[in-house]
């Protein structure tokens, strides 16, 4: 597996981590790409919406994906101010939804998995979303999207959930 650059977020720490603006990846686990309609899992980091990434080592498909039971996913999304900002108030009306960027960048993914995962053995009817924390409050989201709904067969949610995302006018005021 070579691993792609993650979104742009602090590190915190002195570690070299390789982050771009082109960073919308998908990482795709299977054992038997022959295989036919085999259920998808969806993995959708945590990290606050600040950090995280699915090329993260400890994300690694491979043991989801080594029993050949199911093709194993994760994804990369715009975190902080390039994923969540809304922006709309400075720069107008154009840009009104831009503090959803990092949701639509996974309705995409989702979009792309659905259309592209039988040529890994999977199944685009049988797909589950899984996140963890930010993940998890970014899976919940999704489930208030039609465009996403249609593409998600079942969740499952760790740690986090669509009642802590703010309205626009609160988090304008946070």
């Amino acid at each position: 597996t070579t691993w792609k650059a993650k979104a742009w977020q602090n590190h915190g720490d002195d570690d070299v981590v390789l982050c771009s603006e082109d960073c919308l990846h998908l990482n795709i686990w299977t054992k038997n790409p022959n295989a036919k309609n085999k259920p998808v899992v969806v993995w959708v980091h945590g990290g606050g919406f600040t950090s995280g990434s699915g090329a993260d080592e400890f994300f690694n498909g491979a043991t989801f994906s080594s029993t050949d039971e199911v093709v194993f996913v994760t994804v990369n999304y715009r975190l902080g101010v390039f994923g969540f900002l809304d922006v709309s108030p400075v720069l107008g009306e154009d840009y009104v939804g831009s503090s959803n960027n990092g949701i639509l960048d996974i309705v995409e993914a989702l979009r792309f998995i659905s259309n592209h995962i039988e040529h890994f053995g999977g199944n685009p009817d049988l797909i589950t979303v899984m996140g963890e924390s930010a993940g998890a409050k970014c899976v919940s989201t999704l489930l208030t999207i039609e465009a996403a709904r249609q593409l998600i067969h079942q969740v499952i949610l760790q740690s986090g959930s669509v009642q802590c995302i703010r309205d626009v006018k609160t988090a304008q005021f946070v």
